[in-house]
């Protein structure tokens, strides 16, 4: 018996390898939109569509290696607000699977629907009309500004079932969103990315772009095995996007949809875009107690811009301009180093941990194909700024705009500190 639940372990682990996360959530004022792409390739693209021909312009996400070595289509969104993700559902490709009653469509289906529909209902209408063979190994994920949303997934006799939630909100990673009804599955599924996403906005009613990036932070695959490569979030309302890469969800590379479009047809290559900025200090409500601040960051790049404010939303900026600073070295610690040799120093006590650790990688198919070391996301080079002329108890809101190469620009999360009665105590 003690066999077979070995194999189960490993049966787990091998199902896991193909890993992505995406969800829907709504509030009375909001739309937020969350995707993780789990891959063994840390390679990405943007491919911006303008609007032709009466037709909507879109943009959607690519990763490198999915069938060959070029790029394939997981995700987009188009200028009416409707988006899209596809996520792996754990069966084999099978591209003689075909939806009865529907007939082949001569091109890529999710161009069509990008192209021409601005509501869930509209896409849903060219489903049940063009067959779509990806349904065989993937699910899909689509929603509209408008606060619908809907899961395609396949179903008996290679039909599709088309699945609306009850709630405020829908999500998908990597199972059949069916299987949640059935008992004999759902103790196997145990998908924790499922179960953590689903509390989160379950326990969370209002909805928000700092809610979102911290789901998609844990609900991240931080292993080695097909790990998180790229994060996306859609503010629907707005039509802003928000991306993240290699799980480095302090720095964001934001645009809005209408204003990239505009620029023309063009691929991005998506880690290029990234100056490896984080703030130091003071990041989290620190309490300052005098009339000026020594903020510190880092970032590979000179041409930084601080947005400090006393207003979240920055509507009344101190807009500083930093130009040539002074930079220096950071150490990176030997937490590596240090897991290594604690990790081969467990394995050489427990004989039983190894053996089975070699089932596992034999079990999983060759997983070691699937190993991906991840680039460094944050930067190593150090700079600093004092800004003076602080007003006491107040609270500061600050962020790093970096500019990176070809005009683009990525940017911090917000940071804040506290300001003390130092008026008062210089008295």
């Amino acid at each position: 018996m003690k066999y077979f639940y070995v194999f189960i372990f490993a049966l787990f682990i091998q199902h896991q390898l193909h890993a992505c996360s995406a969800f829907y959530a709504k509030d009375r004022n909001n739309i937020y939109v969350g995707i993780n792409v789990d891959w063994k390739v840390p390679d990405s693209q943007i491919h911006f569509f303008p609007p032709a021909n009466n037709k909507y312009g879109y943009l959607n996400f690519n990763i490198r290696g999915y069938f060959d070595n070029s790029f394939g289509d997981t995700g987009g969104i188009n200028d009416q607000g409707l988006f899209y993700e596809w996520t792996d559902n754990l069966y084999s490709k099978d591209f003689s699977f075909h939806v009865p009653g529907t007939v082949n469509y001569n091109g890529y289906i999710m161009d069509l629907i990008m192209t021409t529909c601005t509501t869930v209902e509209e896409a849903e209408n060219l489903f049940k009309t063009y067959n779509a063979p990806y349904f065989s190994y993937t699910h899909l994920l689509i929603g509209d500004r408008s606060g619908n949303s809907l899961v395609i997934e396949r179903a008996e006799g290679d039909s599709l079932t088309f699945i609306r939630s009850g709630k405020s909100y829908q999500l998908v990673t990597n199972f059949l969103n069916t299987d949640l009804d059935n008992p004999n599955t759902t103790d196997f599924i145990g998908c924790y990315r499922y179960e953590y996403i689903d509390k989160m906005l379950e326990d969370n009613k209002n909805i928000s772009m700092d809610l979102s990036r911290t789901i998609l932070d844990g609900a991240a695959n931080k292993g080695q095995e097909n790990p998180t490569i790229y994060s996306i979030i859609y503010d629907l309302k707005n039509l802003e996007v928000y991306t993240y890469v290699y799980q480095n969800y302090e720095e964001a590379f934001k645009f809005n949809l209408i204003d990239e479009l505009n620029k023309g047809q063009r691929s991005l290559s998506l880690p290029t875009l990234f100056s490896g900025i984080k703030g130091i200090y003071p990041v989290s409500n620190e309490l300052i107690s005098s009339s000026s601040v020594n903020l510190s960051w880092v970032g590979d790049v000179d041409d930084n811009e601080i947005l400090l404010s006393a207003d979240k939303e920055f509507s009344d900026l101190i807009n500083t301009k930093i130009a040539n600073t002074n930079f220096t070295r950071a150490s990176l610690p030997g937490l590596f180093i240090l897991l290594l040799f604690l990790s081969s120093a467990l394995i050489r006590k427990n004989k039983k941990l190894l053996v089975i650790g070699i089932f596992v990688l034999i079990a999983a198919g060759g997983c070691e194909k699937n190993k991906v070391d991840l680039p460094d996301t944050v930067s190593t080079i150090k700079h600093s700024k004092t800004i003076i002329g602080l007003l006491p108890n107040t609270t500061y809101y600050w962020k790093i705009i970096a500019s990176a190469k070809d005009g683009y620009k990525t940017e911090s999360r917000v940071y804040s500190f506290l300001t003390s009665d130092f008026n008062n105590h210089m008295n």
